[in-house]
């Protein structure tokens, strides 16, 4: 995938990332990824566990763009999981964060930066 943003029919674009993230699963268990790819509305993140799929996570995401790097928290909806040889690609939806983080993702996601 590259850098620039793809559609291919999805509710919003999205665009590859490699931002770090802890995630806290519904049994309070915090685990180490790597977000794969951003749109406005959600995340693809390698993750060493499977997740249930419709299940509520938290995720504190290291954003880096440029010279900037903030951490951000969102409470998220497991969509979808598909099994890699020794780890897991899980797909998210965002369902609550913070307005800063949610207006630059869709610039980011859109290409707009």
């Amino acid at each position: 995938m590259s850098d620039a943003h793809e559609h291919d029919g999805r509710r919003s674009p999205r665009r590859t990332a490699s931002w770090r993230t802890i995630v806290k699963t519904p049994d309070k268990k915090m685990y180490m990824g790597r977000i794969d790819n951003v749109s406005a509305h959600g995340y693809l993140f390698e993750f060493p566990i499977p997740v249930q799929v419709g299940a509520t996570l938290i995720m504190k995401v290291e954003i880096v763009h440029h010279a900037k790097r903030w951490e951000s928290i969102a409470s998220v909806i497991v969509r979808h999981v598909v099994v890699r040889t020794s780890s897991y690609l899980v797909g998210v939806e965002i369902t609550d964060i913070d307005d800063e983080t949610a207006h630059f993702l869709n610039e980011y996601a859109n290409g707009q930066m």
